[in-house]
């Protein structure tokens, strides 16, 4: 067996084999082992490090959440239990990172496995073999919808790998995808995924005016996001006109809005559809320089209540408290708020590193003409968007399994792109984005 062979098994594999989960310090997704074992190979670790930059930056900041985040525990008394899991998650988070690294920078075609392993897992097995992050999520998968949580996820994978597809045939296929994304984005809205539904819409625009991008200044973009949040808040005040009237959208959506005190403010909407980023903000803000330390406790259930009463559920709380025994963990559906609520300011510091680094080299990508003419535009368009909002809206473990793969697709994808210009007339397919 060739070494691309194997790395083309290794990539659709890792997705499979995370949905079993090994109880070692918490829970172990399988797939993790073979980041793990990677890691030992340390020439090629050494020789990795020594070419990409932007590894040893990231590292740097994750080897700071964790120092502040043993202290965090240490000052706060967690459970010994607790402080593994939580000092587990950061140091896997650097191995996952480190090995997608490495996988995507060999060829970023890699990707294209990985996605195809993620449909297989989702069409055979599901999202999750067990509820890793619901030690105190308020809101199941099971009250969210199959399509949210069983076949968007299906659907957005096969789009991308589509698109790269139609792409690597044909450049003049830009336009069908362009359509493909924007439609199925809207498909997302009536079904009641409305974050969804954006990030494809909003990659539709940005591959369609792509040209223009590289000639935005700050001082041309200012006009620009003017227009921008007009037409956005117009067509957001659309969308809750015709959603109040059962026209689009669906049930979960129509219950959101009418918790609203003013549902044509998106802020408002947020506030109650990301309940928890609120809480864990404020959770942060009460120990702001320490934090409180991994899985946060929450003593008497009072950030809990706060969510649930947010919700307009307050008549559940008490069942919950019941049920759990009064053992409660703060809820912080958050990655950055989530590390600052854990570790402190330390903690809020080197995600919002990693997260400046990470739309640093996702925008220097979309303004490269060289990147905007291969296929794997669409997919680093959708992963820019998608990966801001598993920064603020995601549960913190996310760090060592999708943001990893994200950030790791952005800085491989960046490193292997041209920081020079190219002509018009250059062939991009003779490079080595292919």
């Amino acid at each position: 067996m060739t070494k691309k062979k194997a790395y083309k098994i290794i990539a659709f594999l890792y997705p499979v084999l995370s949905y079993f989960k090994i109880n070692l310090v918490g829970q172990l997704a399988a797939g993790d082992l073979i980041a793990l074992l990677s890691f030992f190979d340390f020439k090629e670790t050494k020789k990795l490090f020594a070419h990409v930059p932007d590894i040893k930056k990231i590292s740097i900041a994750y080897s700071a959440f964790l120092l502040a985040q043993v202290i965090s525990d240490l000052v706060n008394h967690s459970a010994f239990k607790d402080m593994l899991r939580g000092w587990a998650n950061i140091g896997m988070a650097v191995l996952t990172t480190v090995f997608f690294i490495n996988l995507f920078k060999k060829s970023p075609k890699y990707i294209i496995f990985f996605l195809l392993g993620f449909a297989f897992r989702y069409v055979i097995l599901g999202g999750s073999s067990g509820k890793e992050y619901s030690t105190d999520t308020l809101f199941t998968l099971d009250n969210m919808g199959v399509f949210k949580f069983r076949i968007a996820p299906i659907l957005n994978v096969l789009l991308l790998v589509l698109s790269w597809y139609l792409l690597q045939r044909s450049a003049g296929q830009y336009n069908n995808i362009i359509a493909l994304f924007g439609l199925y984005g809207l498909f997302c809205l009536a079904m009641d995924f409305r974050s969804n539904g954006i990030f494809f819409i909003m990659s539709a625009f940005i591959a369609y005016y792509r040209q223009y991008i590289r000639s935005i200044s700050f001082k041309k973009l200012i006009p620009y996001l003017l227009i921008f949040i007009l037409a956005f808040q117009g067509m957001y005040m659309l969308y809750i006109s015709k959603a109040l009237q059962g026209e689009i959208g669906g049930k979960h959506t129509l219950e959101q809005l009418k918790m609203t005190n003013n549902p044509y403010n998106p802020i408002n909407l947020l506030l109650v559809g990301r309940t928890e980023f609120f809480v864990g903000l404020k959770a942060a803000l009460d120990k702001p320089i320490l934090g409180h330390g991994s899985w946060a406790r929450d003593i008497n259930g009072y950030y809990t209540y706060m969510a649930f009463k947010l919700h307009g559920e307050e008549d559940k709380f008490s069942s919950l408290l019941i049920s759990r025994n009064g053992q409660l963990i703060i809820p912080a559906h958050s990655i950055i708020a989530g590390a600052w609520m854990n570790a402190g300011i330390v903690g809020l510091f080197s995600m919002l590193y990693i997260f400046g680094l990470f739309v640093d080299r996702s925008l220097r990508l979309l303004r490269n003409k060289y990147v905007q003419r291969t296929a794997y535009y669409p997919i680093l368009v959708f992963y820019l968007f998608n990966g801001v909002w598993v920064f603020f809206f995601s549960p913190l473990p996310e760090v060592k399994s999708t943001l990893a793969v994200i950030i790791a697709f952005m800085i491989a994808t960046y490193q292997a792109a041209p920081k020079v210009e190219v002509t018009e007339d250059s062939e991009a397919r003779q490079t080595v984005l292919v």
